[in-house]
Parts: structure tokens; sequence; C-alpha cells
């Protein structure tokens, strides 16, 4: 299926349908409950990632110190 204008309007208006019955609120919040939800998941994304990134960052200085103390 082509993602034409139409296609996009339908997968949106599926989404802003899904979004009021799972919170429960009427059309004009839906937009404002979107835009929080996808901060929300942004800023748990960049939370992981720093995390993951931390971790590795730690094991690689504990690594190549480790290896750097034994020459």
């Amino acid at each position: 299926m082509p993602l034409n204008k139409s296609v996009i309007n339908r997968f949106d208006n599926c989404i802003k349908l899904a979004v009021a019955k799972i919170v429960n609120v009427v059309n004009e919040n839906i937009d404002a409950i979107i835009e929080v939800i996808v901060a929300c998941h942004l800023l748990v994304t960049l939370l992981r990632e720093k995390k993951s990134l931390n971790s590795i960052s730690k094991t690689l200085d504990y690594k190549y110190g480790a290896c750097a103390f034994k020459f």
C-alpha cells in the first residue's frame, strides 16, 4: 500500500482514536497527549542510550586501563 496523503490521514486518525480510547479524553486534548507520549518515549530512549553508552565506556576504560597497566 503506497503512503499517500489519504493513507497517512487514516493512520493518523486511527492513532488518535486509539489514544482517545486508552486515556479516555475528548478530541481537542488528543494532540497534546500524543505530544507528551512522544516526548516521554524520546526521553526514555535517550536515557537508555546514555546508560548504555556509559556502561560501554566504563567497560572499555576498565579493559584498556587494565591492559595499559599490564604493559
